[in-house]
């Protein structure tokens, strides 16, 4: 959009210019996300997180989760098993007290991306792409943590409805090694647990 033409005089000569404005474009209304956002603000009092706060508060899990998945390892390889880490120490003060809370930061969401990328070779320097990496491995971290929860509630019937064993034959199902890698999995899960629980405590 053009302004009206402004005269300048210079020794004598008269000197035309147009000065060029332009609007910035403003971004389209969306009546069905406000009639959304609206009913659940109006009916549960809560807002609902949008885009960059869901991929922040995915990144922040996933950052907790793996920094202290490094530590636990690290601490027990160089105290030669002497040490343990103490997960729930870990999430609910240590980690919270760096960071903040999920919905409330204390850092940037560059910073957490920063930070990851610092003490893991997998998490890219560029900030953008280590928080999608960060918020991925978050999600991975859950469906894995419930496909354990299934196994084991499966177990669980199988074994309360009169399951037996000993119908399978030794070389299509090893007893020993499902109790053990189980075992194992449903232990880990429990120490360092980062799935939808924690958003209770908000």
């Amino acid at each position: 959009m053009a302004t009206p033409t402004a005269k300048t005089r210079t020794n004598g000569a008269t000197k035309t210019r147009t000065t060029v404005t332009t609007k910035p474009t403003a971004k389209p209304s969306n009546p069905a996300l406000a009639k959304l956002t609206s009913w659940v603000r109006s009916t549960y009092g809560v807002n609902l997180l949008k885009r960059e706060e869901t991929l922040a508060v995915a990144a922040y899990y996933g950052l907790r989760e793996r920094l202290g998945m490094k530590l636990q390892t690290e601490i027990s390889l160089k105290s030669n098993g002497s040490k343990r880490f103490d997960w729930s120490k870990w999430n609910s003060q240590v980690f919270p007290g760096i960071f903040g809370q999920p919905t409330k930061l204390k850092v940037s969401v560059e910073h957490m991306a920063l930070v990851a990328s610092a003490f893991d070779h997998e998490i890219s320097e560029d900030p953008e792409t280590g928080l999608a990496q960060l918020a991925e491995f978050n999600r991975k971290s859950l469906e894995d943590r419930k496909l354990t929860k299934a196994i084991k509630d499966g177990i669980g019937d199988s074994m309360s409805n009169g399951f037996d064993g000993d119908e399978f034959e030794e070389d299509e199902f090893d007893d020993d090694e499902l109790d053990t890698e189980a075992s194992d999995a449903l232990d880990d899960d429990d120490e360092h647990e980062a799935d939808d629980d924690d958003f209770d405590d908000e």
